[in-house]
Order: structure tokens, then C-alpha cells, then sequence
């Protein structure tokens, strides 16, 4: 390493000077030229280097202009392990990233005085989170695990443990049915028609009363947002309900000591479940297990949400027709502030139990207040689990160094869902005779067969539950293509969290992984308004990938969540170095 820092150092300063250098010949591969900068930042030469290697990350990323623009000499496509990469320009007319505190800036210039501004934008209402439960909701006693207990072994040197906690208390989809019978949550029942075009039928009416009733319960939001709790709509007590999660946990000492140690949450998208992140897990540890990362993973928590995998199999009895996205939102503090073990960070080979005990009120309230004190917590997610851990961010801002947003599900008023995502998961197949017979069909279809082999195993393996021979055998979505459905119909949280999401604390870094395809078609590209949302210690790509990123593309999600993630820590990292 020292040999090589001897001779590409002084080439990268001839470079920087404009002297002809073979280095030049780098700059039609400018990944391969910014992952060396990355590489060296977190070596020891960074000391008296770290300048250089920032200012050829900043130079050299790859970039793409703005839309209907023309591409400048500069900003041609880079390229990682054959996917090909970009980073998403600012609004035309605007400064570009890394804005310093001390220069203000109108952030309302970034949607509002520009050509690029959404069309029909305007404001939305939004709320003030519900504050947590300081004490555990009352109920008969700890479900059981769901799903058979996993091995121990998941990679070398990590433990994987799967447990239950109870959810967030009371629910926001819980209305009080005496006040607004037509507005209950319904549990559903009736099995959707078998011939198709009556299910067709049958779906199209289904999402319309879906649509109708997320309609209804927006303007009753509207109406009581300033009202008085004893007003409050929402005051019902309902069923608790159970967050199911896996614990991904370092078991002996990091292979670099004097790394950063971080703890890392995880949440998944509609319709998907927690296992879906093992294999950018794998990536993610593998990488920051190289000696030159200057960051290494203690554990990581990956939730499934209420609806979802095995959460969904525990309170499928309670699911109905109403969703609010912020009770996800609230189980993921509900899980960091009242769940993670108190202390640092301590590698054993010794398990938490499978209902994990709450903390201690005072240790719950401090990380509410001011953070972690002994930890260093990053959050990231995919799709609608993006917009629920930026809204996270946003209402505790202390608790996270960064967010890492996956394709997030985040636009701002003025656009609709599309009805066929509605639409479409009520149409689904659920059940199947074996798993061999569900593989087979995913593979058919082209949603699952973009997907790398490793994540579709995953899904058949740990996305369906088997069905008593009593109910006709076979297996099935743990997820529910109803409970899908309920969620995609509710397209309100995505647009309040982009209202707030510019008033994100500037300390907390965010990193955006988008889709080379925004999500919503036939109306203008959201990608670039979303992602400058709030412009300050922000950065974004572009990845080789459609919507389902993690699991068509781990590796790469990998890569660039750990560029993120040295980012944020490369100063800190130096400093520890340097007293050292």
C-alpha cells in the first residue's frame, strides 16, 4: 500500500495541476478513479491527503445533466461491476451539493422558482408524530415465533436472531368505531372471485372503496389537526399489535479496531419482508470488513412491518382496510428508542431473548431528547420503507448520523398513485401446492425475474408460510395481497413526509439510490425535485436498476451505501486516527 500511495499521490497531484500524466487515461473509467480517492480516504495517508482525494470525489463522480438540457463534456456515465451509475444535477440555475451552514440558502428556491418546479405542487398537511407509549400496552401474553428459528450462522463472524417486539401504541389505523363506524378498520374476509374477469371486477370496485376511504380519513386528519386530544378521532385503544425482527449481530472483535462501529436499521418496501436485505447485508459486511473501509457493522436490526412477512402472520386476525404509513413510522422509533439494549455495543455469542425487553423509561426519553450516546445509528430503506425512515428522521433527528433512501416512495402533492399498483395486488396469486410450483411462477413473471437468484430464493423460502392441511395445504403469502393493497392505496404519507422532509436536520446525512426510471409514469420526472428536497449534506446516484434495487442489485446498493457511510464518518474516522 505505501508503494502505491508513493506513486499514484504524486500522480493525482500532476493531474490536479493540468501536467500530461497517464493518469488522464483514467478519466474515461471516473468510478475507478473516484473508488481509488474513496479507498485512500480512509488510509492512513488521508492525514495529509484527505483534501485531494475529497476534491476528486467531488469532481469526478459521475454525473448526468438536468432534464431537457444539454449534457456538459463533463458528465458522461460512469460505470460499477457493469451498472452503470449517475448522480442526479440540481434544478437548473441552482448551486450544486455540499453548501455550507454558514452560506444560507432559500431551500423554497429549489422547487419554486425554477421551470423544474412539479406541476400543480402545492402544500400539504401534515402532523406531529404521536408521541410513544412509556410503558408496555397490555395483553394476555408474547406470541410465539411465526416462522421455525433460523441457524445462528449467518456469515462468518456475525449471528443472525430473529424477535418479537410489541408494535407502537395505539394506531393511527384505528379509528373509534363508535364515532366513525364507516371509516372502522375492517378486518377482510371474502376471498377475491376465481374467473378472472370477475376478479377484475371485483378489484376495480374493491380499490375504489379502498381510494374513497383513504379519502375520507385525509380530510378528517384535516379537520382535526389542531383539535384537542379529547377530540382527537384517533384516541381509540384497538388490538397491540407485533413487530417481527432480525438481529444481524457481530460476535467476536472487527477485524480493523480502530474502525468505526455502527448499528444499522432496516426497512423493507410494500409487499416485501425483512429477509430481502440478507444478501446486501452480506455485501455490506463483506465490504466493511476490508481494512481500508475505516467502518465496521456491530449489528443490524431489519424490521418487518405490521402487514408484512411474519409481522403479518401474527396480526393477520387484525389487519383491516385502513393504513397510515406513520404507524410504521412509529414502530421504527418504537423499536431504536424502547428495544435496542441499553449500553454499547457489546460482541457475544450469547443471544437476546426472543421478546426482546424494553428499556428503562429514562434511557428511552434520553434517546428521544439527544441520541445515542454510545452508538452510532444509520438507517436505511427501500421504497415505502425509504419515506418511513425519512419521516423517522425528521421527527427524531438526534437519534440518526445518516439515512440511506432506496428508490423512496416520496413525491409531492399534486400527483396521484396509479391505480394499477391497487389494482394489481389485489389481482395476485396468493397460494400455491409447493414452493418448487411458486418459484416456477415468479420466474414467469417479469417483476421477480429481474431479480438476482439469491433474493427470489430468499422470497420463496422466507416470504411464504405454509398452510395447514386442514385449509388445503400448500403455501402462501405471508403478505396478504389485500393488506398490499390497503397500503398502496393510502398515497398521503409519501406526500406529507416530502413537506416536511426540507425541514430535516441539517446534521443528519442523507444518501439517495434511485432507479435509472422514476417510478410514476406518464407524468414529469419527480427524481430530481424529490432528491434536492433539502439540498445540505445530501448526495444521490443513479444505479443500473429498476424499482426493486435491493433486489436486483446488491452489490452495487452496497457499494454506494458504504461510499454514504464513509462519507459521514471519513472526517471522524481521520481524527481517531490521528490521536492514535
Amino acid at each position: 500500500m505505501s508503494l502505491f500511495l508513493e506513486i499514484i499521490v504524486p500522480e493525482i497531484r500532476r493531474f490536479l495541476s493540468g501536467k500530461e500524466t497517464p493518469i488522464k487515461g483514467m478519466i474515461k473509467a471516473r468510478r475507478g478513479l473516484t473508488d481509488i480517492a474513496r479507498t485512500l480516504l480512509t488510509s492512513q495517508s488521508a492525514v495529509h491527503n484527505g483534501g485531494i482525494y475529497r476534491h476528486i470525489i467531488d469532481r469526478y463522480e459521475p454525473k448526468i445533466a438536468p432534464p431537457n438540457t444539454c449534457q456538459s463534456p463533463g458528465s458522461e456515465s460512469g460505470n460499477v461491476a457493469g451498472k452503470t451509475q449517475h448522480r442526479i444535477d440540481p434544478p437548473a440555475g441552482n448551486h450544486p451539493i455540499h453548501l455550507s451552514p454558514s452560506h444560507p440558502v432559500s431551500r423554497d428556491v429549489f422547487l419554486h422558482t425554477t421551470s423544474k418546479s412539479p406541476p400543480n405542487y402545492r402544500l400539504f398537511p401534515t402532523r406531529k408524530l404521536r408521541d410513544l407509549p412509556t410503558a408496555l400496552p397490555t395483553f394476555d401474553s408474547y406470541p410465539p415465533l411465526p416462522s421455525p428459528p433460523r441457524s445462528l450462522d449467518f456469515v462468518p463472524g456475525y449471528n443472525l436472531t430473529t424477535h418479537i417486539i410489541p408494535a407502537s401504541y395505539p394506531r393511527q389505523s384505528f379509528l373509534e368505531p363508535r364515532r366513525y363506524p364507516h371509516l372502522e378498520s375492517v378486518p377482510f374476509a371474502s376471498p377475491p372471485p376465481e374467473e378472472k374477469r370477475k376478479r377484475q371486477a371485483w378489484a376495480f370496485d374493491t380499490g375504489t372503496k379502498l381510494r374513497g376511504k383513504q379519502a375520507a380519513l385525509l380530510k378528517l386528519r384535516t379537520k382535526s389537526h389542531d383539535s384537542e386530544a379529547k377530540n382527537d378521532p384517533w384516541e381509540s385503544r384497538g388490538p397491540v399489535l407485533w413487530n417481527v425482527v432480525n438481529r444481524y449481530a457481530r460476535i467476536g472483535a472487527p477485524k480493523d479496531q480502530k474502525a468505526i462501529g455502527i448499528t444499522v436499521v432496516m426497512s423493507h418496501g410494500n409487499g416485501f419482508h425483512k429477509e430481502l436485505w440478507e444478501p446486501t447485508i452480506k455485501h455490506l459486511i463483506s465490504l466493511c470488513d476490508h481494512l481500508s473501509s475505516g467502518i465496521h457493522i456491530d449489528e443490524i436490526w431489519s424490521i418487518d412491518t405490521t402487514n408484512c412477512g411474519d409481522s403479518a402472520l401474527l396480526n393477520e386476525k387484525y389487519l383491516g382496510d385502513v393504513c397510515d404509513w406513520i404507524d410504521h413510522v412509529r414502530d421504527i422509533l418504537n423499536l431504536v428508542e424502547n428495544f435496542i439494549p441499553e449500553g454499547p455495543f457489546v460482541a457475544s455469542t450469547q443471544s437476546l431473548p426472543v421478546h426482546l425487553r424494553r428499556v428503562s423509561f429514562d434511557c428511552s426519553l434520553r434517546r428521544e431528547k439527544s441520541g445515542f450516546h454510545n452508538r452510532n445509528v444509520v438507517a436505511m430503506g427501500h421504497s415505502s420503507g425509504g419515506c418511513v425512515i425519512a419521516n423517522a428522521a425528521c421527527a427524531s433527528p438526534s437519534i440518526f448520523h445518516s439515512i440511506t433512501l432506496v428508490d423512496p416512495i416520496i413525491f409531492p402533492e399534486g400527483n396521484r398513485r396509479p391505480d394499477r399498483w391497487v389494482m394489481g395486488a389485489l389481482v395476485r396469486r396468493q397460494s400455491w401446492s409447493s414452493r418448487e410450483e411458486a418459484k416456477a411462477n415468479f420466474l414467469r413473471n417479469p417483476f421477480f425475474s429481474v431479480w438476482v437468484p439469491e433474493v427470489l430464493d430468499l422470497h420463496v423460502k422466507y416470504g411464504l408460510a405454509d398452510t395447514p392441511p386442514l385449509e388445503g395445504g400448500g403455501v402462501r403469502l405471508k403478505t396478504s395481497s389485500f393488506g398490499e393493497a390497503v397500503c398502496y392505496a393510502d398515497d398521503n404519507f409519501e406526500k406529507e413526509t416530502y413537506q416536511i422532509l426540507r425541514e430535516l436536520d441539517e446534521k443528519v446525512k442523507i444518501k439517495w439510490i434511485m432507479a435509472r426510471e422514476p417510478l410514476y409514469e406518464n407524468i414529469v420526472d419527480l427524481t430530481q425535485a424529490t432528491v434536492w428536497r433539502r439540498p445540505v449534506n445530501s448526495s444521490n446516484v443513479k444505479v443500473d436498476s429498476s424499482h426493486t434495487i435491493p433486489q436486483e442489485v446488491p452489490l452495487e446498493l452496497a457499494k454506494e451505501t458504504l461510499y454514504g457511510w464513509q462519507d459521514m464518518y471519513a472526517e471522524k474516522a481521520d481524527s481517531i486516527r490521528t490521536r492514535l
